[in-house]
């Protein structure tokens, strides 16, 4: 006998069911309308504008941040509501700037109304220079670091197309200067392609070391790569050995021919100082991007050789250095060589740098600019500023440009994100190139190496020069939006 419901139970367990039913679905049809509403929502809304969202730093591609609306009036507001940049940063930057300017001044007027008839004939073109680096500055700061990496490539071959064109299309100097081509002038506009260089051989570095990352930081032993036992163990051992250490030298070299392009048509303009700059910058560059230190020994052993085949009087390699470079050398190593000549310049640094002692003679007071100082608005401002603000005054100096340099290594250390290997490498880069440029200067004005003529950044004289220098500031604080906040 089989057990049966009967019919009113038989209905009733339908009903339930179907009651069920309908209760799930119903839930499922208001929580799909809910999602609905909520997209609905969070979508831009068209009312004849368009509305955008602004979150902290968008993926935009171009700019970090989005327009709330066309016009001025939205650029404005979507300016104001992205990320910050990093504050520290900025008010180090327009300290350097400031001083810089009123220092500038105060170095060059005495030479400015000696050879140009006009007082303010530096400050003038230096300010204006000043005011187009903080505007350049600006918009740089607010484009997405992705586009300085998807210009990279560019930024380096515009690079070698001017340090070419310089050698054959370039202002004269002057009388005795003929042979230095460093500027190209279209009328009253001049610009130097080396500075141009400096910034395009960190964009290039930064962008590639990144893309090599794996062969760059391949691990190449420099012991034997044979095993205990096993000659099938060994041979596959060596086999992968010569192929890492071919995928790391491929890699490394691709660097090296194209540092060594830079580098030599620099030197072709007979500019030494941004020869040398450009060369260490390309090694820490190099050496950030994790290359194994011993693949440095082969360029500093060639290095070394040659420097000793120079003291040693072979001809062939001292005729690679014109004459001007050789007597600089001369007189660094003799101190007595030439006092009306090749010393005069330096000399005349060393007793300004003594004259100001520990507190300066007073702003504004220093006698060796009057003319004995050669470029005192220009290579040589350190003396000037040591002799009229003193030692604390040089101090003050060095300090805001430690604290510079290690406000942008971290911003460099602290980026987040797929991007942040490059925007650490750009940072580092072009930190270390302020830091690099700033110890030659202070070098060379305190007769510690030969004379170069090399410019101190945010002081020297120089259009050129503090507008890239500026950019490249527009950089990091670019990169800074992108930084990990402090726990």
């Amino acid at each position: 006998m089989t057990n049966r419901r009967p019919d009113s139970q038989t209905h009733r367990y339908l009903a339930n069911s179907q009651r069920r039913e309908r209760s799930v679905a119903g839930s499922t049809r208001r929580s799909q309308q809910n999602t609905q509403s909520l997209a609905r929502q969070s979508m831009p809304r068209e009312d004849g504008l368009l509305r955008r969202v602004l979150p902290h730093p968008t993926e935009h591609p171009f700019f970090t941040f989005k327009k709330t609306k066309p016009g001025f009036g939205g650029l404005v507001k979507a300016i104001r509501a992205q990320q910050g940049v990093d504050t520290f940063f900025l008010i180090l930057v327009l300290g350097l700037l400031a001083f810089g300017l009123v220092m500038m001044f105060s170095a060059g007027y005495v030479d400015a109304q000696a050879h140009e008839g006009n007082a303010y004939a530096y400050i003038i073109p230096q300010a204006k220079n000043a005011l187009l680096g903080l505007a350049v500055m600006f918009v740089i700061s607010n484009i997405h670091p992705s586009v300085f990496r998807d210009w990279a490539y560019a930024a380096l071959g515009t690079s070698f197309v001017l340090l070419v064109v310089v050698l054959f299309y370039h202002t004269n100097l002057g009388a005795g200067r003929e042979d230095i081509a460093r500027f190209i002038g279209f009328g009253s506009f001049t610009f130097q392609p080396s500075e141009i260089a400096k910034l395009g051989l960190i964009m290039f570095c930064a962008a590639d070391m990144e893309a090599r990352k794996g062969k760059i930081m391949s691990k190449i032993t420099l012991g034997g790569p044979f095993p205990r036992w096993g000659w099938a163990r060994t041979k596959a051992k060596a086999r992968d050995f010569i192929r890492r250490a071919w995928e790391a030298l491929s890699a490394i070299g691709v660097y090296a021919v194209v540092i060594g392009g830079i580098c030599g048509l620099v030197y072709k303009e007979n500019h030494l100082s941004g020869t040398i700059l450009l060369l260490l910058l390309g090694a820490v560059m190099m050496w950030l991007g994790g290359v194994k230190w011993y693949w440095f020994l082969i360029p500093v052993a060639g290095i070394a050789l040659l420097i000793l085949a120079y003291f040693a009087g072979v001809g062939f390699i001292q005729k690679i250095f014109a004459n001007y470079m050789q007597e600089r050398v001369t007189a660094w190593l003799d101190k007595n060589y030439d006092p009306l000549g090749a010393r005069w310049q330096v000399n005349q640094s060393l007793y300004a740098i003594g004259s100001g002692g520990l507190f300066g003679l007073g702003f504004g007071r220093s006698q060796q600019k009057h003319l004995y100082v050669s470029e005192p608005h220009n290579d040589f401002i350190f003396s000037i500023i040591c002799e009229e603000l003193g030692y604390i005054g040089a101090v003050i100096i060095l300090l805001l440009f430690v604290f510079l340099l290690r406000q942008g290594f971290i911003v460099a250390q602290r980026q987040r994100g797929d991007a942040r290997r490059f925007n650490g490498l750009l940072c580092m880069g072009i930190c270390f190139q302020v830091g690099l440029q700033a110890a030659l200067n202070i070098a060379v004005v305190t007769d510690t190496i030969p004379n170069t003529g090399i410019g101190l950044p945010f002081f020297s004289y120089g259009g050129t020069s503090l507008v890239i220098l500026l950019a490249e500031m527009g950089m990091v604080l670019s990169c800074s939006r992108f930084m990990r906040k402090k726990r």
